[in-house]
């Protein structure tokens, strides 16, 4: 059953990959394994390794990127290929691949536009020190701030729709790409889906290309940036409310000065005051004006969602 409804649909496997010539056949071997029909699409981000000649000899179709960055690379492969499912992987032998099959019939008969594989497993070498905790945290944060449940926030195992894929703007230039993934699917309330699945420690010789701290802030810096694409009004209403508070608490004493001498002693404190009342009305305003920019745009993304 899960096979012909797979073979109902034209899948296409995406591999962003930089210097990976380690574990770039073999994961082009077992994705080919367990999806015989499915067109395997590897997307070169620059490599200075063999990783280009060894795709193309595992019988990959393989695409150029020369501008560095996971989400340069996605966003080159969505541009090329064409197919009803997506399947994106990293090409670092690390994701399940005998999981695709189940996670493409779940979307399919769900009527999903992603199915997330939850990595799972304790084994040694899985995770970088660290890397295991932010993404707990990171995950966590996600969740409260977008009012979204989801485990696994960084997974690069992800089988998503033709109307994601021709949806999806993709503005994302490095390793947050996973984050404006979620931040889309919670923007647009799109039906998705999460799956645990089997995570692999990488080949010896093999290194990951996340960088801790930079790539940390970076993510961080982006979902601040995605809430204030979702929820505008909220964002400056929060902000306007803040300077209105630190406003007030600077004039209250200026005008109890006032009205104990008949005189405007400090006019600095009252400057500062004024700037900070004159910010917060201009941060609501702002909500305002970007909300109603949102509404817009969403109206917008219905309407190309709904014809794709």
């Amino acid at each position: 059953m899960v096979k012909n409804t797979i073979l109902e649909k034209k899948v296409a496997v995406l591999l962003p990959a930089y210097n990976e010539e380690v574990s770039i056949e073999i994961t082009i071997q077992n994705f080919k394994k367990a999806l015989p029909e499915a067109d395997i699409w590897v997307c070169d981000n620059n490599s200075t390794d063999n990783t280009r000649q060894l795709a193309l000899d595992a019988g990959a179709i393989v695409i150029d990127q020369p501008l560095k960055g996971k989400g340069n690379a996605f966003r080159a492969l969505l541009s090329h290929v064409d197919a009803d499912v997506y399947i994106l992987a990293d090409a670092d032998d690390t994701y399940e691949a005998d999981a695709a099959p189940n996670l493409v019939k779940i979307l399919i008969e769900k009527n999903l536009d992603m199915v997330i594989g939850a990595r799972a497993g304790h084994n040694e070498g899985q995770y970088r020190s660290g890397h295991k905790f932010g993404n707990k945290f990171f995950s966590k944060f996600f969740s409260i701030l977008f009012k979204m449940n989801i485990n696994d926030l960084f997974s690069g195992y992800r089988v998503f729709s033709r109307r994601f894929a021709k949806t999806f703007p993709c503005f994302s230039k490095g390793f947050e790409i996973e984050t404006e993934i979620n931040a889309h699917l919670v923007t647009y309330r799109l039906p998705f889906y999460e799956v645990s699945t089997k995570y692999f420690a990488r080949a010896k010789g093999s290194e990951s290309k996340l960088n801790k701290l930079s790539d940390g802030f970076r993510i961080l810096f982006y979902l601040l940036l995605f809430l204030r694409d979702h929820s505008p009004l909220k964002v400056f209403s929060f902000l306007g409310i803040f300077l209105f508070i630190g406003s007030l608490i600077l004039f209250f004493p200026v005008y109890s000065d006032f009205l104990n001498t008949g005189k405007v002693e400090r006019f600095p404190t009252l400057f500062i005051s004024s700037i900070l009342g004159l910010g917060g009305f201009l941060s609501i305003f702002t909500g305002l004006i970007l909300d109603g920019i949102k509404i817009s745009r969403q109206a917008n993304f219905m309407q190309q969602y709904n014809n794709s």
